[in-house]
C-alpha cells in the first residue's frame, strides 16, 4: 500500500507546502532555502560562463568552440531572465488592488465596496464624469465642489442615493487626513 504523499520542497523534500512546480517559474515548488540557493547557483554559473567567453580568443578559437560558448551564454541568459521574471511577477500588486473601480483615488487605500464597479456616476461642473462603486463615488463626491451624483449603468435602484448619503458623512479627501467623517 502506498504512503500518502505529503507536501514538500521539490528539491530537498523539506516538509511544507511550497506550491506546485512550474517550468516557467524557476523557484516554484522550492522552499526559501533552495530558492535562494538556486538563484545563487544560476548567478555563479552565468558569471563563470561569461568569464570563460570573455577570455576566448576569436583568432585561435574554432567555430565549434565559439558556438559552444555562445550556446552556454544564451542558456545562462535565459535562466537569469526566468529568475527576473519570477521576481517581477512576485512584486506585482495583488489582483484585488488591480480591480479597483475608476472612481478610486490613487492615494485612497480602501477597497471597493460591495456594489457593482459601475454603480454610480459622478459628474463635475465641467461635464467630466467618472463611474465607480458606491464607496469610492461617495468619497469622490464629498471632495468635488459642484458635482452631481447619477445612477451608473450597472447600479441597482438606490445606489446613487446611497452614495449621496454616504458623502454627507465624509470630509473632503478623507483618505489624506486619516479620518472619515466631518
Amino acid at each position: 500500500m502506498n504512503e500518502p504523499t505529503r507536501p514538500c520542497c521539490a528539491l530537498c523534500e523539506a516538509p511544507g507546502d511550497f506550491g506546485p512546480t512550474d517550468p516557467r517559474k524557476p523557484t516554484a515548488g522550492l522552499c526559501p532555502f533552495c530558492a535562494a540557493g538556486a538563484r545563487n547557483a544560476v548567478l555563479t554559473l552565468a558569471r563563470r560562463r561569461l568569464a570563460a567567453a570573455s577570455i576566448l580568443s576569436p583568432e585561435r578559437a574554432t567555430p565549434s568552440h565559439c558556438a559552444e560558448h555562445f550556446t552556454l551564454l544564451g542558456k545562462s541568459l535565459r535562466q537569469l531572465i526566468g529568475f527576473l521574471e519570477a521576481e517581477c511577477a512576485a512584486e506585482e500588486p495583488p489582483a484585488e488592488e488591480a480591480r479597483r473601480c475608476p472612481a478610486a483615488h490613487a492615494e485612497d487605500p480602501t477597497p471597493c465596496g460591495d456594489s457593482a464597479p459601475d454603480a454610480v456616476t459622478v459628474r463635475d461642473m465641467h461635464g467630466g464624469e467618472v463611474t465607480g462603486c458606491v464607496h469610492h463615488t461617495a468619497r469622490m463626491f464629498a471632495s468635488i465642489t459642484g458635482a452631481r451624483v447619477l445612477p451608473g449603468p450597472g447600479g441597482r435602484d438606490g445606489d446613487a442615493t446611497a452614495a449621496l448619503r454616504a458623502s454627507l458623512e465624509l470630509s473632503p479627501f478623507c483618505w489624506l487626513r486619516g479620518g472619515e467623517s466631518r
